[in-house]
């Protein structure tokens, strides 16, 4: 088994497997799987950022009274994060969560002393369904 802490504290842990075929003719027969050693943590780390920005935003939706009971926060899939928002103010929600999401590199230095100098850009899609939905 090995291991990896992310600097939030959490652990990834990886266990060996049997070698492919290719590998065991180089006399390597046991390894960890490439793809999960570079895909957990970095989707692991992404959605702890999600997280974070979740918190930021429903505390924004709670101190504006969920945009006077025209937008609500209802659910995340990955790196996305959905809302119900009546169109009077859809425009003024995208703007407001692009721009609250858009603080990772802040929340990451305020929260835990991280220098992050890498943007997280966001892009804001709406639509009367998932099938309907278009830029803003």
């Amino acid at each position: 088994k090995g291991e990896w802490i992310s600097p939030a504290g959490t652990r990834y842990v990886f266990t060996a497997r049997e070698s492919m075929d290719y590998m065991k003719k180089k006399r390597i027969y046991s390894s960890f799987m490439p793809t999960e050693m570079k895909n957990y943590p970095t989707q692991g780390e992404c959605g702890f950022f999600v997280q974070g920005m979740i918190g930021k935003l429903a505390r924004h939706f709670l101190s504006n009274h969920n945009y006077n009971g025209k937008a609500f926060l209802t659910n995340t899939v990955h790196d996305s994060v959905w809302a119900d928002v009546h169109n009077d103010v859809v425009l003024e929600v995208a703007a407001d969560m692009k721009r609250i999401m858009e603080t990772i590199p802040e929340w990451a230095k305020e929260c835990f002393d991280w220098d992050i100098d890498v943007p997280f850009p966001v892009d804001v899609e709406a639509g009367d369904n998932l099938y309907k939905k278009e830029g803003i």
